[in-house]
């Protein structure tokens, strides 16, 4: 069972819970997302049919939450290497910006971009996580989210276009 660190609304630690009973309770938590530029392209990833949430929408190239006891950048390490097999280092991240949202919950949302040329044909898809990823133009990315193919969190995806445009 994985726990996550409880946070109040200034992002302080206030208590530890199951990761499913803090979502139950619509408790405020810490997710990480990464975005990955290589060669003047966006890696995107479509999320499994089996999850949870937004089965088999687009997203970022990363996202997961932070579990007790662990920062932001081991967290994005970790689910890169998870879902992708990518071995990234902190010298790679660039964090983007960190911010309370809202979508059904709170949530802080920490956001990170790698701009670095990467090996696809090295890249080990975690199925229970990812059915697959691919390349797109910020044209095309713009175009899945106009068709509403995109997982739910618009606010995230607006601020990455005034950062990668």
């Amino acid at each position: 069972m994985e726990y996550v660190d409880i946070l109040d609304m200034d992002g302080n630690k206030i208590g530890v819970k199951s990761r499913q009973d803090a979502s139950k309770a619509k408790d405020i938590y810490r997710i990480v997302y990464l975005w990955i530029i290589t060669n003047e392209k966006i890696l995107i990833q479509q999320r499994s049919f089996n999850k949870k949430s937004n089965p088999g929408l687009w997203d970022c190239a990363v996202a997961g939450h932070v579990l007790s006891g662990e920062n932001s950048v081991d967290a994005i390490l970790r689910e890169a290497k998870e879902e992708l097999n990518l071995d990234l280092s902190e010298r790679d991240l660039k964090q983007m910006y960190s911010n309370i949202g809202f979508d059904d919950k709170y949530q802080f949302h920490d956001v990170f971009i790698v701009k670095k040329e990467i090996d696809v044909k090295k890249i080990t898809i975690q199925k229970k996580e990812v059915e697959c990823f691919k390349l797109v133009t910020a044209n095309e990315l713009k175009n899945i989210i106009d068709s509403n193919l995109l997982a739910k969190d618009l606010y995230v995806f607006n601020k990455i276009f005034e950062i990668i445009l």
